[in-house]
């Protein structure tokens, strides 16, 4: 896998500081929402479109805990 860029980094890092609202879930804004739709590391992150939320799978939880 190659690097994350820094607009990656920078979404993992909002991902991991907005509160959970349930399961792992974190609610998206629309203009958040926006970053998430063109992250393209579908193997890192769930989305969640008809709710606007958003959650790091397994994988990108492993991830994160390097990042954050």
């Amino acid at each position: 896998m190659a690097k994350l860029t820094p607009q990656e980094v920078g979404l993992f890092q909002l991902i991991a500081r907005s509160p959970d609202i349930g399961d792992g879930w974190r609610q998206a804004s629309s203009v958040v929402w926006t970053l998430v739709e063109s992250f393209t590391r579908n193997e890192l992150i769930e989305k969640d479109v008809e709710k606007l939320r958003v959650r790091l799978s397994p994988r990108g939880q492993i991830v994160s805990e390097y990042l954050v």
